[in-house]
């Protein structure tokens, strides 16, 4: 359905949205014609809700400028980037708010509603004119999708004007907008982008809506059939909805857990800032550790924290810690306040805290267990090593799921930072439907040893992967934990899968094929057939399959040589060539069977599949087209009459060789050319052919009319026009058939009888009146009258035998055409036939009622 001012409705939506669209037309227009404008008041108001007026590009094009300019230092993709999702975020919530307000204004409970509502806000508003398209499917839940185009969108409008060309889509604030809009219609997180945009050179400003989960696969699925999409799903971040906002959030809580870790953590640690080597924080630990306040220490240079006389030293260990490319532990002293000096191990690291680069140094007390705790560190630095090393995943986890630890190639396969790790559960990568068999099945103790078992997991993105599972009994500070072992057998799986559908594809296109299917070993014994092969041979399965072909009861000796043939030929792609073979069986009708061949090879056996198809029905079905053709070309050319094929352009396609002798053009010239342009007709003969073909090409009937027609020589002559519509087998005109048969003798005989009538009367009042002047000579004059009666009456005869003649020919050929196509002309088409019968009748009986009155006006008086 199209609305006639305000959206456009695909025809698949007709029924379902149609009448919701019509409703809400009215009382969205009805709403909008509700304004005011009170300048003076700095007022603009739409039924009681006060709007706003500015110039598009300030929001569009011009706002990319300024923003560009703002952060040119960051470069003009860091600043489009920051522009499109504030755009899209200030659209999305404006359309949220403004669906809202609308949805409680006019009362709208159902969803179609609700969303019928937005394309018309966005006509009315001057956003864009809206068309939704077929392949939608605006639900609520997981499977909405909504295909459509902002013809005019304000965003393209202002970069098209400003004549510039960007290599993305511009039209950020239409789909925020649409997307909040829908959200809030249909209760259900969207957002939407755009795939092609009249400002970046396509075609038409087109978007896709669905929700954040799904929008990357049907974004996948339309690129493959839209090639002209595949730079947006390549090349073009989608906007989520107030992303900015949630990476802000992130980032404050990863800051607030850090500050909270450093507090608490059970070493000392030390913050200084590289260039002054002034300290900038410490820990409470660090307190307790140096026998410091905070506030004694922050400010100080690091030098304070060592023995004196050893500056220098520590100085030098300082600077090469900040240049070290790794983390190097090194063993010193530090003085307490009290003066007392302590053996540490000092752990330091660059680490950046906001804008600025520090270093961090890890202070750990060597006390006597400090060589137990330095071998047990290097013996688990060694053990990490192996197994961040180790190829396979390795998750080390707690009792309750949380993971404290994954290796290298985990976090390569699975997506996951060394950050994000840290608040990662079990529950959080395991498909849905294994988390509670997974948790089940853990060994309870070190002897408790499980064979290798496979679960399903969930990468970041959202890929699915099969892992095989050996997991481990831990104690880990005095609780368990265990330790698992992973192997990706996902593409084996897949593999497996792929190669098990391949198989029941090849069953269903076997079983289900449309045509007969058998394959047969290089001996002609036939090894596998489908139902249809069994009913095209008769037999039953078991009459068919380990028996030969070529000793079979249906095959006669000419057919068992064709099929040999096909058994030597060595196929290949180019040839496709197929045989024709007729199958005759015991009390049944020959079937003529078309047979194509292919070698093939299935488990290391040569097989020779065979395709064969019935095609006696549609040899049958070509001879009686080939029949009905003849009949048609000899009626076409043997017709005393001029008769024409034109399209539905009007195009001559054929006409027959009578028209050569009527009127000097040969059927060369005329075919091909505009019935409206040939020479043969009159200019205003033209204008009444255009006019009359027009209305039957729109269904009306047209009643047979005269033409004037103009010979090669420039002779004039009168014919009658006869059309019929040519249909298609879906009822379609494709254009008609047309006779011309020539009246000019007719018209003219009509002229002069009416002359010679009139002649005659004037004759009979003259002759009446000298009657009683001429008595003497009334024998004479009865005589004359008498012989003028029957030169009128055998004149009469004449004109009307002729004239009977044509319509004879109309009549016969009419019959003619309705006996060869009975069967193939529609309802109307026959109607039409019987119209011409009828007024070939009706002049047949004008003829005979001339002929009678030339009768009667001969009678001689008693």
């Amino acid at each position: 359905m199209k609305d006639k001012k305000y959206v456009n409705l695909p025809d698949s939506y007709k029924d379902s949205l149609g009448g919701i669209f019509k409703k809400i037309s009215a009382e969205i227009e009805k709403y909008f014609n509700q304004k005011d404008f009170i300048p003076e008041e700095g007022l603009i108001k739409i039924s009681d809700q006060r709007y706003i007026l500015m110039r598009s590009p300030s929001l569009s094009v011009d706002f990319f400028k300024t923003v560009r300019e703002i952060y040119k230092k960051s470069g003009k993709s860091g600043a489009d980037d920051f522009t499109r999702q504030f755009l899209f975020d200030l659209a999305h919530s404006m359309g949220i708010n403004d669906a809202k307000n609308f949805h409680k204004k006019l009362n709208l409970k159902l969803p179609p509603e609700k969303l019928a509502a937005g394309p018309f806000h966005f006509a009315f508003s001057g956003w864009a004119h809206v068309n939704i398209l077929d392949g939608s499917n605006p639900v609520p839940g997981k499977n909405f999708i909504l295909i459509y185009n902002h013809a005019n969108s304000f965003e393209a409008g202002a970069w098209l004007k400003d004549e510039l060309q960007p290599t993305s889509p511009v039209c950020i604030m239409n789909a925020g907008y649409s997307s909040g809009w829908c959200e809030i219609s249909f209760d259900t997180p969207l957002i939407a982008t755009e795939l092609t945009c009249r400002a970046a050179g396509d075609k038409e400003c087109k978007f896709l809506m669905a929700p954040p989960s799904m929008i990357q696969k049907h974004l996948k699925k339309y690129s493959e059939s839209h090639p002209e999409a595949g730079k947006v799903v390549s090349g073009y971040n989608i906007p989520d909805f107030f992303n900015l906002k949630k990476r802000e959030e992130q980032l404050q809580e990863t800051s607030e857990k850090l500050k909270l870790a450093f507090q608490n953590s059970n070493d000392a640690i030390v913050w200084a800032d590289p260039p002054t080597r002034k300290i900038i924080n410490v820990n409470r630990a660090a307190e307790k550790l140096f026998g410091r306040k905070k506030s004694e220490l922050v400010g100080k240079l690091v030098s304070i924290l060592h023995p004196p006389g050893k500056e220098k030293k520590y100085m030098r260990i300082f600077d090469r810690d900040i240049n070290s490319a790794g983390v190097q532990s090194s063993r010193g002293e530090i003085i307490t306040k009290s003066g007392a000096l302590k053996q540490v191990v000092i752990f330091p690291s660059v680490s950046r805290i906001g804008e600025k680069n520090i270093i961090q140094g890890i202070f750990k007390d060597s006390t006597p267990k400090v060589k137990t705790e330095t071998k047990l560190a290097e013996a688990e630095k060694k053990y990490a090593n192996l197994l961040n090393n180790l190829p396979n995943p390795v998750i080390l986890f707690t009792s309750e799921g949380k993971i404290t630890y994954t290796n290298k190639s985990f976090r390569e396969i699975f997506g996951y930072s060394k950050d994000k790790i840290k608040n990662l559960t079990i529950k959080k990568i395991l498909d849905p439907s294994e988390k509670k068999l997974f948790l089940t099945n853990l060994p309870e103790d070190i002897k408790d040893i499980r064979k290798p078992t496979v679960y399903k997991f969930i990468t970041k993105s959202g890929e699915t992967l099969l892992l095989e599972n050996s997991i481990s009994f831990r104690k880990e500070n005095g609780g368990p934990s265990y330790m698992s072992v992973c192997r990706d057998i996902t593409e084996k799986a897949d593999y497996l899968r792929k190669l098990e559908a391949s198989r029941t594809r090849l069953n269903i296109l076997f079983n289900f094929a449309p045509y007969a299917v058998f394959t047969t070993n290089y001996t002609g014994y036939i090894t596998v057939a489908n139902d249809r092969a069994l009913k095209l041979f008769g037999k039953r399965r078991k009459d068919v399959i380990g028996h030969s072909l070529l000793e079979s009861d249906f095959l006669s000796l000419k057919n068992i040589a064709k099929m040999t043939k096909l058994f030597f030929k060595k196929n290949n792609k180019s040839d496709q060539t197929p045989t024709n073979i007729t199958l005759s069986s015991r009390g049944r009708q020959e079937t003529l069977v078309e047979i194509i061949s292919h070698s093939i090879t299935i488990e290391n056996e040569r097989l020779k599949l065979f395709i064969a198809r019935d095609i006696t029905k549609h040899e049958e079905m070509q001879k009686q087209i080939i029949e009905n053709e003849k009949k048609y070309r000899s009626i076409f050319e043997l017709s005393p009459e001029v008769i024409m094929q034109i399209d539905k352009k009007g195009i001559i396609r054929e006409v027959n060789e009578r028209i050569y002798p009527r009127t000097g053009y040969r059927a060369e010239e005329l075919k091909g050319e505009s019935i409206f342009n040939i020479p043969l007709l009159s200019k205003e003969s033209k204008k009444t052919v255009m006019k009359n073909f027009t209305k039957r090409l729109l269904g009306k009937q047209i009643d047979p009319y005269n033409l004037e027609i103009i010979t090669k020589s420039g002779k004039k002559l009168i014919a009658k026009l006869y059309a019929a519509a040519i249909k298609d087998s879906s009822g379609h005109t494709t254009g008609e058939i047309v006779m011309m048969p020539d009246i000019t003798f007719e018209i003219n005989a009509k002229k002069e009888l009416e002359e010679h009538h009139a002649n005659l009367e004037r004759l009979i009042k003259d002759r009446t009146s000298l009657l009683s002047k001429e008595v003497s000579h009334r024998k004479k004059s009865e005589e004359n009258l008498s012989r003028s009666n029957e030169e009128l009456a055998s004149f009469a005869y004449t004109i009307s035998h002729d004239m009977k003649a044509p319509f004879r020919a109309m009549q016969a050929f009419t019959s003619f055409l309705e006996k060869s196509a009975k069967e193939k002309l529609s309802d109307e088409e026959k109607d039409y036939i019987n119209e011409i019968r009828s007024a070939v009748e009706r002049m047949d009986e004008m003829m005979e009622g001339l002929l009678k009155h030339s009768r009667i006006t001969s009678v001689k008086n008693p």
